[in-house]
This record gives structure tokens, sequence and C-alpha cells, in this order.
């Protein structure tokens, strides 16, 4: 069979596989640890951090795979596409020849130019399936692609990137990690998963739209309440909210005053999609949202009534989660300081107790200044 081959066979095949294990050197030196995550061994990593182990070994024995059979045809690729005998193809002639002498055996024969390629055949056929490093998209366990729907959800919604590439998801969560001091992976880790999960203010941690702070050009603020959990007395919703403002006004010259007309800040508990673009996603995940100062919407503080509000619960307190939310009515985003009331994820905290931290003071006041 091998000798029926014509010469030009033999060196077609020779190029086209020489061709192909350059080809998946590539695939794998260059796009390894953060390749597009439409890579096999990329999208494992991604999906399953558990199986990084299984991962490292398939791509170390690719890399062994790969050299072992460079190293028998790299000869051959010279010996086979050499124009004519040379010193340099007497060399590579030599090397082939001693490979076939070593893997058969016997003499072969230096008269003929044409090598065997009985052995290259079938290395070709035995370690291809092994190194041939293509983008797919593998078939996950339906679990494992709804975590990823998950993350892609959250990862859009709270650190969206306009600018597409094949690497978005891996570089969102490396930013993601890094804004809340988790190990940068890249990788959807347990204490990633963790974070996510959390209760958390909607309003995004990186914005590509803001262009510099936003801020109200007067220090008197009229705040208005639209309509009142059925957690809470009204009465009790009122007392908390004005305690939340005064919070900010302790630190700073603005000062808050309630009112039943069209005002500044508006206040509302909602279900849902309530017709701002941003709608809740039910009991848990994001319990509020906020306007930064602008017309119309701007300024304008959300509740997701899906929550179980209450005065002093951990669950969902009104207060801490007001405070927060007021924070971004007078144009504070999200800080990465723990501890910090701006701080995206809630935490609960004593509102007999708390206090601003001092990230919280120092910023709200490069905007309004300290109080006189």
């Amino acid at each position: 069979m091998y000798k029926i081959l014509s010469y030009k066979s033999y060196k077609a095949i020779i190029y086209l596989f020489f061709f192909i294990l350059v080809l998946c050197c590539f695939q794998l030196t260059y796009f390894e640890g953060k390749g597009p995550p439409t890579t096999l061994c990329s999208l494992q990593a991604i999906h399953n951090p558990e199986d990084q182990n299984a991962s490292a070994f398939l791509q170390s024995s690719f890399q062994n795979i790969s050299f072992c059979t460079f190293f028998f045809t790299f000869p051959h690729f010279f010996v086979v596409c050499s124009p004519k005998p040379s010193k340099f193809f007497v060399k590579w002639r030599t090397l082939a020849d001693w490979q076939w002498d070593w893997l058969e055996g016997q003499q072969r024969r230096n008269s003929s130019r044409r090598p065997t390629m009985k052995y290259v055949l079938t290395c070709m056929a035995l370690l291809l399936p092994y190194s041939f490093a293509v983008p797919i998209a593998p078939d996950f366990p339906r679990a494992s692609t709804e975590r990823l729907k998950l993350v892609e959800a959250y990862l859009d919604k709270f650190f969206p990137s306009f600018h597409k590439t094949f690497y978005s998801i891996e570089e969102q969560l490396k930013e993601m990690q890094k804004y809340f001091h988790l190990n940068v992976t890249g990788k959807m880790d347990d204490r990633t998963m963790e974070v996510m999960h959390q209760p958390r203010c909607g309003v995004p941690d990186v914005s590509e739209f803001r262009r510099g702070p936003a801020k109200w050009g007067k220090n008197v603020l009229t705040y208005r309440i639209n309509n009142y959990t059925p957690d809470m007395h009204p009465a009790k919703v009122h007392e908390v909210i004005a305690k939340a403002f005064k919070v900010w006004s302790d630190v700073t010259p603005l000062q808050f005053r309630y009112t039943r007309r069209p005002a500044d800040i508006e206040i509302s508990f909602a279900y849902g999609d309530h017709r701002d673009g941003n709608p809740f996603d039910g009991r848990g995940g994001t319990l509020a949202h906020a306007f930064f100062p602008a017309p119309n919407l701007g300024g304008d503080a959300h509740f997701d009534e899906s929550e179980y509000w209450s005065e002093f619960g951990k669950e969902a307190n009104l207060f801490i989660v007001a405070v927060h939310e007021f924070g971004h009515s007078l144009g504070l985003e999200h800080s990465n300081v723990r501890g910090a009331v701006m701080y995206s994820i809630y935490t609960f905290t004593n509102p007999n107790t708390f206090r601003l931290s001092y990230d919280d003071v120092q910023r709200i006041q490069r905007l309004y200044g300290k109080r006189k």
C-alpha cells in the first residue's frame, strides 16, 4: 500500500501533516490560558474550575505528543521536499534513516530518495485525534449551561463591556474578581459564584456611560414618597427615609425636605418591570436601585417590593438600603471598599449604631463640601 503511493502523494501528505501540526501548536501556545470562550480547554476551565487538573493534563499530553510527532516527521519533511541532494539534504536524510533504523531494527537502503511512510502514516492515524485542537462548542450539562447564563447576565448588568471580543467573559470575570478583592482567575470558582448570589444594589459597578461625577447644583433638595410597602406602617417608612437622608446631611451642606408635590428625588416601591429600563428580579438578588442626578428620572430611588422590608430586620433593612440608594441619588458611584455604605453588596448594620465610613464621607464631601 505504502509503496504504491507516488512521490507527489508522499510530498502532499507531509506538507498537509506539517501544516496541521504547526496550526495545532499555534492553537495551543497562543490561546492557552486566555483563549476564546469557544475553545474546548478554555470553556472547560470557565465552566468547571474543578476540572482544571484534567485540562492541564490534556494540554501537557498534547504538547508531548506534538513534540514526538514533530521529531519523527520534521526530517522527512525536508527529505521529501528537498529539490536535489545537497549537504543539507544528506544531513536530514541521515537523521531520517537513523529514525527508521531505530523503529524497524534494520538497515534502510540509502539509494532510495523516497522515505518509507509506514510509521509516519501510522503515527498520524494514532496521534491526530489527540493533537488536533480546533474551536468547538462542547456539550456541557444543563446545570453548567444555566450557570454560564447566570454569570453572563450578572456581568452584562453590573460589569458591562461595550467592546465585545472572544475574551469578554473571562476579562469581565477578572474585572469583577478584582473589584471584589477575590482571586483573579477569570474562572467561575465557588467564591465568585457566592458573591454573585449575594443581595445587592441594582446599579452597575462599572459603567462606560458616565463621564465624570454628577451632582445637584443646589443644596436644598425635595423628596416625595409615591407609595408605601405593606411590610411597614407608612409612618415608619417616613421615619426611616428621613433618618436615611439625615445621614448625608450630617456631613454635607445638603438639606432634604419632604413634599407631596413633584420632587427632586421620587421614592417608590415596585415589582418586576416598573418601566424604568431596570426591572427587579424578585426576592433576593437586586434589592433596589437609584439614578444619578439628572433631569426626569435623575435622583429617583426604587425599592423592590418583592423583598420583605423592615426597620430593624437583617434580610432587607430599609434604612441601610435607603442610605445606600440616596448616595446614588446624590451622585456617588459604588465603592469597592468593604465596610463602606456605598459597597454594592448588601451588608446589614444595626441602624442604631450606623456610621458612614471614612471613604463614604470623603467621596460625598468632594462633591458638596463639608457641613458648615
